[in-house]
């Protein structure tokens, strides 16, 4: 009689409010404001109490247009509990559908998420590891989705995942429930994988990826795709032997060495990377990224090295800095020979270019001009003047300046000054003469 309770909506404030009585008359009492989270709630409430300290409030939100109960854990629900427990570890629900679902943390007690992907191979199942490509040609998969496949070589660079054995959430359409043709691969988290030892024992933190065997893992040793690392160990002198072991997933390229300290020295800038270390990460780093471009053809602009060793080099021109000078000097070969200019190659081959095209207008310049003819007298002889008189003047006496009677000296007074080597001697045979005339 002296411990009555009141639940009511406060229409001025819009509150959910409880009085919580002293007395019969209730002219002492303790008010509480229940509810105050929206501007119109507590309308239509009703209150039931299984003690003085334990009762429980349903009331309307008119606000919202919800139902809502109020869980009072002291005498005047100044503690309160927002909500209950749905199911129980021991006895959980089997199953709920909800349009959405709004909560502030969740626990699952499974290790991955997965997503749903089609397969038309049976064979396929819990641990395998998934890829996009198939090793034959697959059948067209049906309309609006696509297949994926075992994987089914080393280093394969198109896996996504690994069927998930126990998925935590599962991202899928209602309808794939009990869909035969669903898998559920496994994206993130950790899950059970199929393994051999095809590249040796398996240790924990060892990174995993694709094997020759289809839908199998192995040990990574050398840089590709891998899909994760391990949280098992596992050995066998059979490589064909498989067994399962948990896998941490992370879909990545891998690169041996490549795991960067953040404290290390190494230097880099926008434009060039400088290995100031000779085992440092990035040297490793590097190391591994030219062990995986062993096979490719590498096209770089320009490349600095300070020492270069390789089985053949072809190149169509080569630059040399002379020591003394510092001057830059372009040799090549050309019809066989080598050529050897002063300048740089590239600056060279335009102004080789240029001159060129000037030599060629120059030489059509020249072959349109008409070309100055020498004079002949009557007889012939282009080397007499025109009254008749020798080219050569004689001395008072009469004798020539110079020139000699001997056999096979065709060199006369009168006549131009010629190459007398292709001339016959007395002798029949060419000759030269050596001595020097003077006209």
């Amino acid at each position: 009689t002296d411990n009555c309770k009141i639940a009511y909506s406060d229409v001025t404030n819009g509150n959910l409010m409880m009085a919580d009585c002293d007395d019969a008359t209730c002219s002492t009492k303790t008010l509480t404001t229940v509810d105050s989270t929206s501007i119109n709630t507590g309308q239509y409430t009703s209150i039931y109490c299984l003690s003085s300290a334990d009762c429980k409030i349903s009331y309307y939100d008119n606000t919202n247009g919800n139902l809502m109960m109020a869980d009072c854990d002291n005498s005047d629900c100044t503690v309160g509990v927002s909500g209950f427990d749905l199911g129980s570890s021991s006895l959980p629900f089997d199953e709920i559908y909800a349009g959405n679902y709004y909560g502030k943390s969740t626990t699952i007690s499974s290790f991955d998420l997965a997503e749903n992907y089609t397969v038309d191979d049976p064979t396929i199942e819990a641990g395998d590891i998934i890829a996009l490509t198939p090793a034959e040609q697959p059948n067209p998969p049906p309309e609006g989705e696509f297949l994926v496949y075992k994987s089914t070589r080393a280093y394969q660079s198109d896996v996504v995942g690994i069927v998930s054995t126990e998925p935590g959430i599962i991202l899928a359409k209602w309808e794939d429930k009990g869909d035969p043709a669903k898998r559920p691969i496994a994206l993130a988290g950790r899950v059970p994988v199929k393994v051999s030892t095809e590249n040796g024992p398996i240790a924990v933190g060892d990174p995993i990826t694709s094997s020759s065997i289809p839908g199998i893992g192995m040990k990574a040793t050398q840089p590709g795709r891998i899909i994760g690392y391990a949280l098992q160990s596992y050995d066998s002198s059979n490589f064909t032997e498989i067994q399962k072991i948990d896998v941490f997933i992370s879909l990545e390229f891998y690169i041996p060495g490549s795991n960067i300290d953040q404290n290390n020295t190494d230097t880099t800038t926008d434009s060039e990377i400088q290995i100031t270390q000779e085992n440092s990460p990035i040297n490793a780093f590097v190391s591994a990224v030219l062990t995986s471009l062993r096979d490719a053809v590498l096209r770089v602009k320009t490349l600095v090295a300070e020492f270069i060793q390789t089985k053949t080099l072809r190149v169509e021109q080569t630059e040399y800095i002379d020591r003394a000078t510092g001057e830059i000097y372009c040799t090549f070969i050309e019809n066989g020979e080598f050529k050897k200019m002063l300048g740089i190659c590239g600056e060279l081959q335009e102004h080789e270019s240029i001159t060129t095209q000037e030599q060629d207008e120059s030489s059509q310049e020249s072959a349109d001009e008409p070309q100055e003819q020498p004079a002949q007298n009557p007889e012939g002889d282009s080397t007499k003047n025109t009254d008749g008189e020798s080219a050569a003047e004689e001395e008072s006496d009469g004798a020539p300046v110079s020139g000699t009677d001997e056999p096979g000296d065709s060199q006369t007074s009168g006549e131009s000054p010629v190459d007398d080597s292709s001339f016959p001697t007395a002798d029949g045979q060419g000759g030269t003469n050596n001595e020097d005339t003077t006209i």
